[in-house]
C-alpha cells in the first residue's frame, strides 16, 4: 500500500490551522473579558474628547514578509475619538519573549489622524531572530521551552492628544510610559 505525501500534508495543514484559529479565538476571547468596549468607553467618558482627542491603537497581526525573510510586517488599528485631527502620531512597535523582555523595538512617525475616524496601518521592521527561528513563534520553540516570542504595537507620542493606553496600568507597566 502507497502512502499518499500530499494528502498527509493536507492533514498537516488542516491541523495546524485549526489549533491556529482555536488558539486566536481563545487569546480573543480571554482579552474581551479583560477589557470590554464599556471600559474604553468609561474610560474615554472620563475626559472631554471635544477639548483634547484621545487615541488608541488596536494590534490587528505581524508576521514574516514572504518577499524578504529578513523583514517582518506589523499592523495595526489608529482610532480618533476626538473631534479635532490627530498630529504627528509615533507609532512603536516591538517583540517580546514569554518575560515581556523587549527583544527588538522600531517607532516611525504614522502621520496624522481625522477627526472622529479610524486609520490602518502597517509598519516593516528588520527581522528578530532567536536561535535561527524567524519570527512570529507562538508556540514554544522546543520541548526545552526557551521561550514564546510575540509582537505588539501601540502609540508612541502624538501632539495635542490623550493616548488611552496609558490610563490602563498594565499597559503603562509594560511599554513603560
Amino acid at each position: 500500500m502507497e502512502t499518499n505525501e500530499k494528502g498527509g500534508r493536507k492533514w498537516g495543514t488542516i491541523i495546524i490551522t485549526s489549533f491556529m484559529v482555536i488558539a486566536f479565538l481563545g487569546i480573543t476571547f480571554f482579552i474581551g473579558l479583560k477589557f470590554s468596549p464599556q471600559d474604553i468607553v468609561n474610560i474615554c467618558n472620563e475626559t472631554s474628547i471635544d477639548e483634547i482627542p484621545m487615541v488608541n491603537l488596536i494590534f490587528d497581526s505581524w508576521g514574516e514578509n514572504l518577499y524578504d525573510s529578513d523583514e517582518d510586517i506589523f499592523k495595526y488599528w489608529i482610532f480618533n475619538y476626538g473631534d479635532k485631527e490627530v498630529k504627528e502620531v509615533y507609532v512603536t512597535c516591538i517583540a517580546l519573549d514569554k518575560n515581556d523582555n523587549i527583544l527588538s523595538s522600531n517607532t516611525e512617525r504614522y502621520g496624522n489622524i481625522a477627526s472622529n475616524s479610524v486609520a490602518y496601518g502597517e509598519m516593516i521592521t528588520s527581522a528578530t531572530r532567536i536561535e535561527e527561528v524567524t519570527l512570529p513563534v507562538m508556540i514554544p520553540l522546543d520541548e526545552t521551552d526557551k521561550g514564546y516570542i510575540i509582537g505588539a504595537c501601540y502609540i508612541k507620542s502624538c501632539k495635542d492628544c490623550e493616548i488611552l493606553h496609558k490610563r490602563i496600568p498594565e499597559f503603562v507597566e509594560l511599554y513603560g510610559e
